[in-house]
């Protein structure tokens, strides 16, 4: 949830000066198209790793 709503801020404001100092120290460290990439990064992993372990504990044999 966190990841989703930097990134929506990110996207309506280039700076994070509504977070304060450390939304200032994230920009500064790492741009704002690195910190976008990241948050998305973070998301598609929350998304899709417990997906493909679901799938790989949960999968049935199948008799050949």
């Amino acid at each position: 949830m966190q990841a989703f709503k930097l990134a929506a801020l990110l996207s309506f404001r280039p700076n994070l000066d509504v977070l304060g100092p450390v939304g200032a120290y994230a920009i500064h460290r790492m741009g704002a198209g690195g910190l976008r990439l990241l948050l998305i990064g973070s998301l598609l992993l929350w998304s899709f790793l417990p997906l493909s372990l679901a799938l790989s504990l949960f999968s049935v044999p199948r008799d050949e």
